[in-house]
């Protein structure tokens, strides 16, 4: 049923996930540049620096691999849920990395300091919002394309019933009322007709 608005959701949400991973790309690479500035430069402590870029590296690789391996959140319940605490604890990582690229910016004011520093905070906004709206627009879409659903259905109504009052004066029997789903279906099929017809013609 509705499967236009069905597609057009996921082609939003398909796009939503693309502008969504090539964010996650770069704040990414902000918080390993982050780090290495601070290893290079000797800003705070070489331990903590040392420990943080290595963490930066673990976590771009970490997203890389389970970003495209999607088997290993439909396998079972309890794996699915340690994959969800434990990225949520690569992102409070990634969220602490972006607190001390600020504090690297502060302890060694520089361009490329407060650059990366902006960059990092920038970053980690626009993914915490295109994330929370990618869940709450995958949460809303069966709702909504239901709610479309029974619109169309009673939009389509009026329309069977004068159709049935017209047989019935022509001394034909009633038809039964279309669901909305024979409707769309039928409407499509006219459009795929349509097309295929022109595209022939344009062969020719």
């Amino acid at each position: 049923m509705l499967i236009n608005t069905r597609a057009t959701f996921d082609k939003i949400l398909t796009d939503f996930k693309r502008f969504s991973y090539t964010l996650s790309i770069i704040l990414n690479l902000v918080y390993i540049a982050t780090s290495v500035y601070a290893l290079v430069f000797n800003v705070g402590n070489t331990f903590v620096n040392a420990v943080v870029c290595a963490g930066a590296v673990f976590y771009f690789v970490f997203y890389l691999v389970t970003y495209w391996d999607k088997t290993k959140k439909k396998e079972k319940k309890d794996v699915k849920k340690a994959y969800a605490w434990f990225r949520i604890l690569m992102d409070a990582f990634g969220l602490g990395i972006t607190v001390y690229g600020v504090y690297v910016a502060s302890a060694r004011v520089t361009v490329v300091s407060i650059l990366l520093a902006a960059l990092s905070g920038l970053s980690w906004l626009f993914k915490l919002t295109t994330t929370l709206l990618i869940e709450y627009v995958e949460g809303q879409k069966e709702l909504i394309i239901a709610a479309l659903a029974k619109d169309f259905a009673f939009a389509i109504e009026p329309a069977n019933k004068v159709q049935n009052v017209i047989r019935k004066i022509k001394g034909e029997e009633p038809k039964e009322p279309k669901t909305v789903s024979e409707a769309l279906e039928k409407r499509i099929n006219k459009i795929r007709e349509d097309f295929i017809s022109r595209k022939e013609k344009s062969e020719k």
